[in-house]
């Protein structure tokens, strides 16, 4: 015998709910993600569910409901827990406790989920699966804004509708829209069905203002108090169909609800009760069902006491009757045409009924005694009665949805359906149809796969996943997926799991990448009968650093007839220090040059300040700052001196703007070769250094005027290099070279090569609008001046400005960056 609690309780994916005086609570936190009756991923997985006034959580993890055998855990108050180590390849039962807040009794309401129940994806369960992991395709065919989709065993019918209208469902009921959605499906199939029954989508708890409702769509029986009427043309069948019956939650399928709206069909008046259209309601009146009438017990003053007739129980309640928590009755037995008159016993009826504060108790007015002759006389006998009445009821039931489901969900709501409508013991605690008649009446599900005459439609598969890719910022790139399936397919790329405005193809495009586009993507392809999402790829955005001349050096002679050797240095906007350093000596001790300056000094003069130099240094070595500019040497690069005794000069200062370093010999009256530098300490690239230039006596061999310089960086740099001779006569300089040759050096292999060369500045390309934009003074149209404008990469460069034919003078060698 079945065995039940004092109030019948039902589990749902959305909380535990607890029927007591005809009001249902929903107590339960519920769960957001992974999505119940999906399948598990290998690995760690996220639980997530709702906050709600708890104290705290418990998650146990078992291979059958309500199980812990896999893992018991115990988040506390946290609405979230990384699970790793469940299986993949069966069943996994989640029971998701939630302890109401404050409450002292260690109370927790749970609410229970289940996944990998259908691993291959077709809608049906693993266990009912006749092929598990061949996949059977769904069924399914548009109308208009509706579509149906039917899973692979042809029990479960998914009926996706407008959100509208599956909301307003949702909240309110299906009263409205009862007779175009029943035409809707029914149009769809031959007329074969008696009942059809609507439930709201899996993971739903209905606001509708009922569990259950139910639909008269004909009467052709006489006898048992309901007039004969025929209301079939409203709801689109020929004639068969006799009601149809919504479920405000998918869980009412299995058990009570489904067993008491199906007894409408037949019981609705055959005895009159205090609440019009119930035939024995137990929550408004005990009558019918709840009690045993044997066992009443006058207390006096009106008040009685009786057991259930549920065997050892003295509490009856809501939903007494009609199969909730006891097979059905022989008066209702008989209704439906399962049981002959002889078997109905006297029911009696409890007048002006009032329950009382103790289980079992009740005050009423009086009592009224329905006997089956009684019954007959007043409302004549069933025709067709028992024997010649059917026995066997074809059943269609409808998932509403205002989206496609996952398999899972189906798969789970499958299950429901075949233990409810199960020839045979369902294995559980409630009572489906065959056993609530007793075996006498069945339920059946017609496979109504080949009716829905639409060719089945093949889930996508990938045969070619996305690929990482590491591009540079700025530039194109595509992400691509390869996928086959039956038309039309949906594409929509994520971008770290999250879904991607607009895109929606099979490639995924980005005209310049920048660092926000860096991240791991996949793509969801779907139609309908499934979707699959790829595998991810990463994509990697690289940005180049910007390049700057990080280094720059001029080589020549100082002191010839007592004039400095004056380089220039402008600054971009802002000031940064910078290593200047004036190396003569050391040339010739270190790397063999001889006729250097034995004794330099130099003096770094700003702009407005031509006369009195800001830093000065002569003999690095004794100037005390030794110390620290000895390491600086090495970090950015620069060649050592030597600290104890060398008589070069070196310095750190800032430079902003236009500034000049002016070297020459201490004391002055000597001359020689001297290399002077200037060092970036910074890699920031605002400010930096934009120009250098030298000022000197050139001609050729040791006597070419030297500008060496460094672009730091991993982007390409423009400039624009100029050899000037001719035009400084414009500006009054005197003896200057005539006719420079510009050569622009690198090394290359070890090898020093020459990358660029000019003679004559006219024969060269857009040097006047260089000029013009770094400021740069002009150069005297069809002078004998030579300059180009070059790209180079990151890089090591010097450029050599000479006299052609063995010719000399003053010249003037420039380095300028141009944007």
């Amino acid at each position: 015998m079945k065995q039940f609690p004092i109030f019948l309780t039902i589990l749902t994916l959305s909380g535990l709910w607890i029927a007591s005086s005809g009001m249902l609570l929903a107590q339960s936190s519920s769960l957001i993600s992974p999505t119940p009756g999906g399948n598990i991923a290998s690995g760690t997985i996220t639980f997530t569910w709702e906050e709600v006034a708890s104290d705290d959580y418990l998650l146990y993890f078992g291979t059958s409901q309500g199980a812990q055998d896999l893992q018991r855990l115990t988040p506390g108050s946290a609405t979230s827990l990384d699970v790793s180590g469940l299986p993949t390849d069966r069943e996994v039962w989640l029971r998701l406790g939630t302890k109401v807040q404050g409450s002292n009794s260690g109370q927790y309401y749970t609410a229970d989920y289940v996944f990998n129940l259908d691993l291959d994806g077709d809608g049906v369960a693993n266990a009912l699966d006749p092929s598990p992991g061949m996949a059977e395709p769904f069924v399914e065919v548009a109308d208009g804004d509706y579509h149906l989709r039917l899973n692979g065993s042809g029990r479960v019918l998914e009926l996706q509708i407008p959100t509208a209208l599956h909301d307003d469902i949702y909240a309110n009921g299906l009263y409205s829209s009862a007779e175009d959605l029943t035409s809707r499906v029914l149009g769809h199939f031959q007329d074969s069905f008696d009942f059809v029954i609507f439930t709201n989508e899996a993971g739903s708890s209905s606001t509708a203002p009922y569990f259950g409702l139910h639909f008269s769509v004909q009467n052709d029986i006489a006898g048992i108090g309901t007039s004969i009427f025929d209301s079939t043309a409203s709801f689109g069948s020929a004639g068969r169909l006799q009601s149809v019956i919504h479920l405000a939650h998918y869980s009412g399928v299995e058990g009570g609800p489904s067993l008491h709206e199906i007894a409408h069909r037949w019981a609705n008046r055959i005895i009159p009760t205090e609440v019009g259209g119930h035939w024995g309601y137990a929550g408004v009146g005990g009558q019918l069902g709840g009690w045993d009438p044997a066992s009443l017990q006058d207390l006096g003053s009106g008040n009685y006491r009786a057991n259930s007739l549920r065997a050892g129980s003295t509490s009856w309640g809501t939903f007494a009757n009609g199969g909730n928590a006891l097979p059905y009755s022989p008066l209702e037995l008989y209704a439906m045409g399962l049981a002959p008159a002889a078997e109905v016993p006297v029911t009696r009826v409890a007048q002006g009924y009032v329950a009382g504060s103790n289980a079992g108790e009740f005050s009423a007015t009086g009592f009224d005694d329905w006997s089956i002759e009684r019954i007959v006389a007043e409302k004549g006998a069933r025709v067709p009665a028992f024997g010649a009445a059917p026995t066997s009821f074809n059943v269609l039931f409808v998932l509403l949805t205002p989206t496609p489901l996952a398999p899972g969900r189906i798969a789970q709501f499958d299950e429901s359906v075949h233990r409810f409508t199960l020839a045979g013991d369902n294995g559980d605690s409630s009572y489906n149809f065959w056993e609530a008649t007793g075996g006498r009446g069945s339920l059946v599900v017609p496979n109504i796969r080949d009716a829905l005459a639409v060719e089945e439609v093949t889930a996508p598969t990938i045969s070619q996943h996305p690929s990482s890719i590491t591009q540079l910022a700025g530039s194109a790139a595509t992400l691509s997926v390869t996928a086959s399936g039956d038309a039309p397919l949906q594409y929509q790329w994520l971008k770290n799991g999250t879904p991607v405005n607009g895109a929606t193809q099979a490639t995924l495009s980005f005209s310049a990448l920048q660092t926000s586009d860096a991240g791991d993507y996949t793509v969801r392809v779907s139609n309908s009968a499934g979707s699959i999402t790829s595998q991810s790829a990463l994509v990697t955005v690289t940005v180049l650093a910007p390049s700057r001349l990080s280094n720059v050096s001029i080589r020549s002679i100082a002191g010839r007839n007592g004039n400095a050797l004056i380089i220039g240095f402008v600054m971009s906007a802002g000031s940064k220090p910078v290593l200047v350093r004036a190396v003569g000596p050391t040339l010739e001790s270190d790397y063999g040059i001889s006729g250097v300056l034995n004794d330099p000094r130099l003096d770094v003069y700003g702009s407005g300040s031509a006369t009195t130099p800001y830093a000065s240094n002569d003999n690095w070595a004794n100037s005390g700052a030794n110390v620290t500019l000895a390491p600086l040497f090495s970090t950015v690069g620069a060649f050592p001196l030597p600290d104890t005794s060398s008589r070069d000069a070196a310095l750190v200062t800032d430079i902003s703007g236009p500034t000049t370093v002016h070297v020459n010999s201490e004391p002055i009256g000597s001359s020689g070769v001297v290399i002077v530098e200037g060092y970036d300490t910074l890699t920031t690239t605002t400010p930096r250094l934009i120009n250098i230039s030298a000022r000197n006596f050139a001609g050729t061999a040791d006597e070419t005027l030297i500008a060496g310089f460094v672009i730091a960086g991993d982007q390409p740099m423009r400039l624009l290099i100029r050899g000037v001779g001719p035009t400084l006569a414009d500006f009054g300089v005197p003896n200057t070279l005539a006719n420079p040759t510009l050569e622009v050096h690198t090394s290359i292999n070890g090898t020093d090569t020459v990358i660029a060369s000019n003679d004559d500045w006219g024969t060269a390309t857009g040097v006047a609008e260089a000029s013009t934009i770094t400021g740069a003074f002009a150069l005297t149209a069809g002078s004998a001046d030579a300059a180009v404008v070059i790209t180079l990469p990151p890089g090591a460069y010097t450029a050599h400005v000479s006299g052609t034919a063995g010719g000399t003078g003053e010249a003037l060698v420039e380095v300028y960056e141009l944007p």
